[in-house]
């Protein structure tokens, strides 16, 4: 499931959406009991939300709020009950732990009920272990809080991975932004959306696990994804979606089940690289792309692309 993330803040719509169904799903479940909750879950002083979206679907969000000096409580973690079951809870988790990390946390902590046993089971699996009951659920017998420590646990990897997954985002929030009138102009010298062909056509290229020839997108359309020229054809709002995604599930696949040692392997494509080169040429290549697009937004007036965090 190829999914996109982004930290916002309480202010964001699709956020508040979520929460006002995280509320009502808690008060279904716990009757009026979860109403002595309401001054813990207040959005006001949490600075981090992070959304996990789909093609422009939300799926989910998580949030931290610090708690103490390098201590970051995870809060109101919630997925949508059609997309359950699908990873989306442990991936928005990764992020919010990568994203503790960033913010100099050496550790996390969290509460959540007694019963909630799927919970209780993904916050395990993934290093939580129990703890006293913290304020302000000290006397609160139904609560269950736990903590993960994070110095020196974080996989170069998924470092890596993390950064290249924004950069990607922020491709696609280039596509998004760009209004349907300027997709076809030049700037920079270059069509806009060649920009994006050719930004997505390199990751393709540098992660397709293989040396042999290569499948470049479009290749009977004259669109020269190289920038070479100027294209003869064109490529629509929807195709380049749907190459981002494609683009996407390829760079899932080229980091699934792979460790820091094989970060430091010759790359299957070009073996004088390691796959540490590949993939932070492409994080470069990418951003790079973004922000020339994002240039050609502003100078227009428009809303800039938005970052990835």
């Amino acid at each position: 499931m190829n999914i996109s993330f982004r930290f916002l803040n309480a202010a964001n719509p699709e956020i508040r959406g979520l929460i006002e169904r995280l509320d009502a799903e808690l008060t279904e479940r716990l009757g009026k009991a979860q109403s002595a909750y309401d001054a813990q879950n207040g959005l006001a002083d949490i600075e981090w939300f992070c959304l996990a979206s789909q093609n422009g679907v939300a799926l989910g969000c998580g949030a931290l709020k610090r708690y103490s000096p390098g201590v970051y409580e995870v809060k109101r973690v919630y997925v949508e009950r059609s997309f359950r079951r699908e990873g989306v809870a442990q991936a928005l988790m990764e992020r919010l732990i990568d994203k503790a990390r960033s913010l100099g946390a050496t550790e996390l902590i969290l509460e959540t009920n007694r019963d909630f046993a799927p919970a209780l089971g993904l916050y395990r699996k993934m290093g939580f272990q129990p703890i006293d009951r913290y304020v302000p659920y000290a006397d609160r017998e139904e609560s269950v809080c736990l903590a993960k420590t994070l110095a020196g646990d974080a996989p170069l990897i998924r470092v890596v991975k993390n950064q290249l997954d924004m950069s990607l985002a922020m491709v696609k929030s280039a596509i998004e932004a760009c209004p349907d009138g300027l997709w076809g102009a030049k700037a920079g010298g270059f069509v806009l959306w060649q920009q994006i062909l050719h930004a997505l056509s390199g990751t393709l290229f540098w992660m397709r696990g293989d040396n042999g020839e290569f499948d470049e997108p479009f290749r009977d359309r004259k669109v020269y994804p190289e920038l070479e020229r100027d294209p003869v054809g064109t490529v629509t709002k929807g195709e380049m979606r749907a190459l981002a995604e494609r683009t996407g599930a390829l760079a899932e696949a080229f980091f699934a089940g792979k460790d820091d040692d094989w970060l430091l392997a010759p790359n299957a494509t070009y073996d004088k690289r390691t796959n540490a080169e590949v993939s932070l040429g492409q994080i470069r290549h990418l951003m790079y792309h973004a922000g020339h697009f994002d240039s050609a937004l502003r100078d227009r007036g428009l809303a800039a692309v938005p970052w990835e965090e």
